[in-house]
């Protein structure tokens, strides 16, 4: 939807998911006490609707795509232009599983072996994991600007855009750090109220994973950067030296 002409909608839906997944950890954990289960359903409930925003979006209401049954075929020209492109993307959804995998079976492990419990530290750094991403998200609406021009021999409109996210982004991401290391309480009470266990794990979390959080402005924009101009080796190490 970005590169349709419609950068808004693809925050809607991201904010969507993220904000209806924060808000389903905790009720499917703790009220409905289906631990880690819970914690997948909410996570696959969440990116579900996401997804029915945007289907709904270039079934009904797309600028210039439709999604037809022409549309569907598969034309070889354009799945071998894509297919290098895409592999960044993959890839970094791959390392993002893997480090989401080790990482949950981590907290519930280790979080049974003390006075936390599985499920708290599970459902703490779930609400951690959506506020990061709404962080990072900032960051790459440069990317669809950054392709246009660079498929319009625009050099010098890359180069300006380039940078200018770059600024923009680690303002943000520095800002950002800021936050979660001074109001760590105050961020995590706008995701709702728990026992004052939770709330202390869960901001304990959040300040450690956010600890180098400020970097991340300049490195998800580059890997942006990197992909919108066709050089998706380079989008992939970047991705994979951050996620892994």
């Amino acid at each position: 939807s970005r590169t349709d002409g419609s950068p808004a909608l693809s925050m809607y839906a991201l904010l969507v998911g993220a904000v209806l997944n924060t808000i389903l950890d905790p009720i499917y954990i703790f009220v409905f006490h289906w631990g880690v289960s819970g914690a997948a359903v909410a996570t696959i409930t969440s990116q579900i609707i996401s997804a029915v925003v945007l289907v709904v979006y270039f079934l009904k209401k797309g600028k210039n795509m439709r999604l037809r049954r022409k549309t569907f075929r598969l034309d070889r020209e354009i799945c071998v232009r894509a297919l290098p492109l895409g592999i960044s993307s993959g890839i970094t959804q791959v390392a993002s599983t893997i480090l989401q995998v080790v990482m949950n079976n981590s907290l519930v492990y280790y979080g049974n072996q003390t006075t936390v419990g599985g499920d708290v530290a599970l459902s703490a750094m779930g609400i951690v994991n959506k506020i990061s991403m709404i962080l990072i998200s900032i960051c790459i609406g440069s990317q669809p600007i950054l392709g246009f021009n660079k498929g319009a021999n625009q050099p010098k409109r890359v180069r300006k855009t380039y940078l200018l996210a770059i600024s923009a982004a680690t303002v943000v991401s520095i800002l950002g750090w800021l936050a979660c290391q001074i109001f760590p309480g105050q961020i995590l009470s706008l995701f709702g109220t728990q026992d004052i266990e939770f709330t202390q794990f869960a901001i304990k979390c959040l300040k450690i994973y956010m600890l180098g959080i400020f970097t991340a402005g300049f490195q998800v924009v580059s890997t942006s950067y990197f992909q919108s101009t066709g050089q998706p080796l380079k989008a992939s190490v970047l991705s994979m030296l951050r996620q892994l």
